[in-house]
């Protein structure tokens, strides 16, 4: 039913009109979404119950996704499958019942620059846009990462992985997740960056071009799980906080001072609580973050 308006309407005590539906007929009133989804050319999609954190089972699902129970007939983001080409939106249709792709998003024309938003779990609030073009469902790269509506990254799975933009992308991708240290620069010699950080000496050395940084600058390094190597002759000091077997892996959690770190022991192997171990930072794909814009400066190696 509607109902006719004869008197203006006088909105500058700033007053807004909320939750108007998607337009379907000319004459009904658009949102800011939907002006910017044309400007763009983005095809906007009915949100989705939960993400997907990991990699699913899309035969048998379970009756929870992310922690999230979910009911049948509600919309699934899958973005963190083994196979790419997996991911995509689909329809909850039984713990032990295989998922299908929402009827609005099973072809590559449907999908290609899509956007959906995500009511619960771990990426509540976040909206989610299919960036690669021109791919065939089935074979193409569903990747593309988004805080408040804002692009963070979009870029190949293992270059968001290795080169986060920033630390929201850094701390969103990977499990375990990444280590954050926060440290304070003391000196720039030409390439080698002294940061003290968690009572700890660092050196942190750019993997290939300068980077222009202060005494006294704040800085949080970033380090995966994986480049944290425990073993005899290790250059720091720890004592093991909690650990994690899991048959191929341990996942084991250690204290320096009052920073808690996370490092992935493969083999199986244990630790036990309050042991005394030593490691070292390996690799060269370490991170190095602004701290007040959060954004990487550089990839390159830590050091004692």
């Amino acid at each position: 039913m509607s109902r006719k308006q004869l008197s203006d309407l006088d909105f500058a005590g700033v007053a807004r009109i909320r939750n108007l539906p998607a337009p379907v007929n000319p004459d009904e009133p658009v949102r800011q979404q939907d002006l910017n989804s044309a400007v763009e050319g983005l095809a906007w999609k009915d949100s989705c119950r939960v993400a997907s954190q990991a990699n699913l089972n899309l035969s048998s699902p379970g009756a929870s996704i992310d922690g999230i129970t979910v009911v049948a007939g509600e919309r699934v983001l899958v973005k963190a499958q083994t196979v790419d080409s997996e991911n995509g939106i689909y329809i909850w249709n039984g713990a032990g019942v295989a998922m299908t792709r929402s009827l609005d998003a099973n072809t590559s024309e449907e999908l290609e620059q899509a956007i959906t938003t995500v009511e619960e779990g771990t990426s509540i609030g976040m909206s989610w846009r299919q960036s690669v073009v021109n791919f065939v469902l089935g074979t193409g790269s569903v990747t593309c990462l988004m805080k408040e509506g804002r692009v963070q990254q979009y870029a190949p799975p293992l270059e968001i992985y290795n080169e986060p933009a920033n630390i929201f992308v850094a701390d969103f991708v990977g499990n375990p997740t990444m280590n954050f240290i926060a440290g304070t620069v003391r000196s720039v010699d030409l390439d080698s960056i002294k940061i003290e950080a968690a009572a700890m000496s660092l050196s942190f050395t750019p993997g290939s071009g300068s980077v222009t940084l202060g005494e006294d600058q704040t800085v949080v390094l970033g380090v995966r799980p994986e480049y944290l190597r425990i073993g005899t002759g290790g250059a720091i000091g720890a004592m093991v906080y909690s650990t994690l077997p899991s048959g191929m892996e341990t996942i084991v959690k250690i204290k320096v001072g009052e920073q808690f770190l996370t490092s992935v022991v493969f083999g199986a192997i244990d630790f036990l609580v309050n042991e005394a171990v030593s490691f070292d930072f390996i690799g060269n794909r370490c991170v190095l973050f602004d701290a007040e814009s959060g954004r990487r400066l550089a990839s390159g190696n830590l050091e004692t």
